[in-house]
């Protein structure tokens, strides 16, 4: 890949690409502030304008009745931030998660793994006792029912 190809991906801002799902104005202006007018995320995950909010509180893009609304803006909270971020920048998110579970995994099997083998060489010393006193058990003339 170029380095003009990298930067241009590394530049891409998912912001641009917000519209309203009913007339497509566009959330992000050229000067990346506010929006011309407010936009919001319905709770059945459509984006729509404020020309385009329903007074019965139904979605206007899939007819859901009483959303919630979520007003929209480019610094909301996690999760729903999460549905604004560049895939590259989302990818990376989720492999991060990925190495940190794979190694919190790893971390528990080792441990596990110690456990065991101290375990078996517990049992396997108790195996060895049990034998020699049973051998000196015999010696002595043990009796042959216990």
């Amino acid at each position: 890949m170029s380095r003009t190809e990298q930067s241009s991906e590394q530049d891409l801002d998912f912001w641009d690409f917000v519209s309203c799902v009913i007339c497509h104005f566009p959330f992000a202006t050229s000067q990346k502030g506010p929006p011309a007018v407010p936009f919001w995320l319905t709770e059945c995950g459509h984006v729509v304008c404020n020309n385009h909010l329903s007074p019965d509180r139904s979605c206007a893009k899939c007819g859901d009745q009483g959303i919630e609304l979520i007003p929209l803006q480019r610094n909301m909270d996690p999760p729903m931030s999460d549905w604004f971020r560049s895939l590259p920048h989302a990818i990376d998110g989720i492999a991060n998660a990925v190495k940190f579970q794979q190694q919190s995994l790893a971390t528990l099997v080792q441990h596990y793994r110690r456990q065991c083998l101290q375990l078996s060489a517990t049992c396997d010393r108790l195996r060895n006792e049990r034998r020699e006193l049973r051998g000196l058990y015999w010696q002595r003339g043990g009796d042959a029912t216990s």
